[in-house]
């Protein structure tokens, strides 16, 4: 992995590159629509910008849940500390777990729908452990991944994965008879 500044250098580098070899006409018709602009960024630019940088070029990738946040102080930004996302269908969670890896914050949680015992929900949390843990390699990004798994008999199962992408927790957090 570059250092960061390396990273942002040859950004900036290849950004510039890209725009220097756009035509005029490209140019101004992109510059004066909002939506022109950006597909020009998106479609245009960042391809080959990514290319050059021998990256994956992914677009719009974050769209949250919820997330809780802390007022910055004296100037009253919110900062989220806390992002949550909650998949109703475990199957297609893998999203949401690659959202919460890419996201910064001291605690990413994923909730969730399924049977601890099942083999389909196992398989699962081993490729959510894979997953961040190849993150880890990549990025090391302080902070807890948490999963909590309910049953549907409203038992809750918690999982936690530190900033190495080893899993530091599983516990048993509650359960409730339904009536």
């Amino acid at each position: 992995m570059r250092d960061f500044k390396t990273l942002w250098s040859d950004f900036k580098k290849e950004f510039v590159n890209q725009i220097k070899l756009q035509s005029e006409k490209g140019l101004t018709e992109a510059w004066f629509n909002r939506t022109n602009r950006t597909n020009f960024y998106v479609k245009e630019i960042f391809p080959l910008v990514a290319k050059n940088m021998d990256l994956v070029l992914t677009k719009e990738l974050f769209k949250v849940d919820a997330a809780m946040a802390m007022k910055s102080q004296p100037d009253n930004w919110e900062i989220p500390i806390i992002f949550i996302e909650s998949e109703n269908v475990i199957s297609s969670a893998l999203e949401e777990v690659d959202k919460l890896c890419s996201l910064s914050a001291p605690v990413r949680v994923l909730i969730t729908i399924g049977d601890k015992k099942d083999p389909d929900t196992k398989a699962k949390i081993d490729e959510w452990a894979s997953l961040i843990k190849a993150y880890s390699k990549i990025w090391s990004n302080k902070g807890i991944i948490g999963i909590i798994i309910a049953d549907y008999q409203l038992n809750f199962i918690s999982m936690a994965w530190g900033e190495n992408g080893e899993q530091i927790e599983e516990e048993h957090i509650y359960s409730h008879d339904l009536k």
